[in-house]
This record gives C-alpha cells, sequence and structure tokens, in this order.
C-alpha cells in the first residue's frame, strides 16, 4: 500500500502469515474510526489472499534465479567434494575462493566440531552479505578419547597430511581397540546471523598401512568395514557414504524450508 493510502486509512491492519498459511502477528487498529467482527473477518481474508499471492511470487523467483551460496573453506579437496555433491541442486550456484572471492582468516577456536562450524559460516556470511556454508571435521579414535577431533587438520603441528597420519599410527602402537569415526557438521548461516546447523558421521577403524590413492586427509588409513575398503579406495562411493556427504544430504533435504 501507498504512503498516501495507509496514512488516509480508517482502520490500519497489519498481517504476519506463514506459508503453511498460520498466522504469525495480527495487529488491527482503528485510526479513524471502529471497526465490526465482519469487517475484520473481511479484512483477514484479504490480507490471506495478499500474501500467499507474495509467496506464490517469491517461489517463482527462486525457481527462475540461481541462488548463490558461500563455501566457507581453503580445503580445495572440501571445495571439490561439496560442490560436487551439491551439483545436483537445481538454481543453486556454489562459490568459492577459486571464483576470485576473498575472504578472512577464521580462528577456529571452539572446542566442538559445531561450535566452529558455525563461527565459520556466520563470520563469512556477515563479511560477505551472502549465504554461506561452513564445514567443521574430523576423525575421532576410540582409544584416544576421541583424538584428533576438532585438531585433525592440525594433529602434528604442521596440517600436513602425511605428518598428521605418522603421529596417529604412533600413537596407536599397541593398542588393538582401533575403532573411529569421522564426523562433520555442516552449517548455513544467513547475513542476519541465522544459522542451520547438520551433522553427519561414518563409522570405521584405523589401519596402520595406507591403502587407495584418492581422497585426503585420514581416508587411506580409514577402513570401512561394509565395503571392505579405506575411504581412498573408494572414490565413487566416499561422496555418498562420507560423514560429510551424510551431513550435506540432512541439509539439502531442509533447503527449501531454510531459504523461504
Amino acid at each position: 500500500m501507498k504512503y498516501s493510502e495507509d496514512s488516509a486509512a480508517e482502520v490500519d491492519m497489519n498481517v504476519i502469515m506463514n506459508k503453511k498459511g498460520e498466522f504469525i502477528e495480527v495487529q488491527g487498529t482503528g485510526e479513524e474510526s471502529t471497526f465490526t467482527r465482519t469487517e475484520l473477518n473481511g479484512l483477514l481474508d484479504l490480507a490471506e489472499a495478499s500474501i500467499k499471492r507474495i509467496i506464490n511470487l517469491q517461489d517463482k523467483v527462486i525457481e527462475q534465479e540461481n541462488l548463490k551460496i558461500f563455501l566457507a573453506t581453503g580445503n580445495k579437496h572440501k571445495i571439490e567434494e561439496i560442490s560436487d555433491i551439491f551439483s545436483d541442486i537445481e538454481n543453486v550456484e556454489i562459490l568459492s575462493i577459486k571464483d576470485g572471492v576473498e575472504i578472512p582468516e577464521v580462528i577456529e577456536d571452539g572446542t566442538t566440531f559445531e561450535e566452529n562450524s558455525k563461527k565459520k559460516a556466520v563470520e563469512i556470511a556477515k563479511f560477505l552479505n551472502m549465504i554461506t556454508i561452513a564445514d567443521d571435521s574430523g576423525l575421532c579414535v576410540d582409544a584416544l578419547n576421541g583424538e584428533p577431533g576438532v585438531y585433525s587438520a592440525r594433529y602434528s603441528g604442521t596440517g600436513d597430511d602425511l605428518k598428521n597420519n605418522e603421529k596417529l599410527i604412533e600413537n596407536l602402537k599397541g593398542l588393538e581397540n582401533r575403532k573411529a569415526k569421522f564426523v562433520s557438521v555442516i552449517t548455513l548461516a544467513k547475513p542476519n546471523g541465522e544459522t542451520f546447523s547438520f551433522e553427519g558421521e561414518i563409522l570405521g577403524e584405523i589401519v596402520d598401512n595406507p591403502r587407495g590413492n584418492t581422497g585426503f586427509g585420514y581416508d587411506p588409513h580409514f577402513y570401512v568395514e561394509e565395503y571392505q575398503k579405506t575411504l581412498a579406495e573408494l572414490p565413487e562411493l566416499k561422496n555418498k557414504i562420507s560423514h560429510r556427504a551424510k551431513a550435506l544430504e540432512k541439509l539439502k533435504k531442509e533447503l527449501k524450508n531454510i531459504l523461504l
């Protein structure tokens, strides 16, 4: 409604509804005169019809335009993996530092995967004013009380995959229990600070000798009993069964509702 129409109205009515047709807020004021229950019902019917038209228009815009989502990671392997998993979603374009977007470094000082994932997503979403997805993931080994956990990428203090794996195998010497799991928490953040987090995990065990030449991180030492192979030996399956894939699938199922 135009300001001239709004200021001249005898009754002012503000209505907020969700896509299910449920009322979130109803506020009516008799600015110049009182109004009857019948007139109130008429105003609500008019508001409901108008809101439905607006929602339908929003849906059409979302369907027609590519929604840009930024992937907040500097890890090229994660960029490739997550982009591949999202490749079958229509009208969504995944951007990353590979597209020339510069982002500030975010200090991952959380004690859980979710804390780190949320922090990265929120800070980058606000910086870029763009919906952002961040992942924090790692390896948790039972016999090492959950280590390396949130320190997985820098377990050896160097950030080098080979050295991280060497330290892992060294710390497991003489220990029979090799059970472990990969955990991933994916967070989608909006520029207003709203967040949605999803967790995925895959169970396995650690083998001393690396197997396979694909994947990254601890993949060559992470043995998946169901397939009798390490993740590094499962290039065709990894993006369907991994911890990150499971978390992203949960996000994908909720994506449309989140974006409304």
